[in-house]
């Protein structure tokens, strides 16, 4: 999956393009295991620097701490759903 670049701030656009890193992140896991991720990994899926993903995230504890609450987000969603 392939993640537009962002060519500045735009409003409305933060919660659409952190979810998409938090896909990203859900499939390198999938690939690569948590503890076989990087963050270098994340940046070049996402187009983004470790930089910039460390400041929204913290670091990769948080990357995946908030990747595996999205998952779990979607999942009660669809139960309630049904």
């Amino acid at each position: 999956m392939t993640v537009p670049q962002e060519t500045g701030r735009q409003e409305g656009t933060r919660e659409p393009r952190r979810n998409d890193v938090l896909q990203h992140v859900i499939a390198l896991i999938g690939d690569h295991g948590i503890d076989g991720m990087t963050m270098r990994q994340v940046a070049h899926a996402t187009g983004l620097s470790t930089g910039t993903i460390n400041y929204h995230f913290g670091n990769k504890r948080g990357l995946v701490l908030a990747a595996l609450a999205s998952r779990s987000e979607e999942h009660t969603s669809e139960l309630q759903s049904h």
